[in-house]
């Protein structure tokens, strides 16, 4: 999986195309190294504190299962593991997806 794919880059032109299927979330990482500060006074470190997330995922497309993940920013809902979530996949090669958030 390519850097790009897992930040979303890429992911209007593929979402455009509108071919949909469902995807079931593996596992959701914290990015506990990248701390986003929320608030401009803190008492403690983690006082208004986000963090963002890295998700992975597998869905299926004409019977073959597909992985992939997707990093989400400190501000966007992490989904939870074995929550459904839409994956927009390219018509030509279902092994490239977006995942919008």
């Amino acid at each position: 999986m390519g850097i790009l794919r897992a930040l979303g880059v890429g992911s209007q032109k593929i979402a455009a195309q509108g071919n949909r299927t469902v995807g079931v979330v593996t596992s959701a990482e914290t990015c506990w190294m990248i701390k986003v500060n929320k608030s401009a006074f803190r008492v403690h470190p983690l006082d208004g504190a986000a963090f963002p997330h890295f998700i992975r995922f597998t869905y299926v497309v004409n019977g073959t299962r597909y992985t992939g993940g997707r990093f989400l920013d400190a501000f966007t809902r992490c989904p939870d593991v074995g929550e459904t979530i839409q994956v927009y996949v390219d018509g030509g090669d279902p092994a490239k997806y977006a995942v919008i958030v």
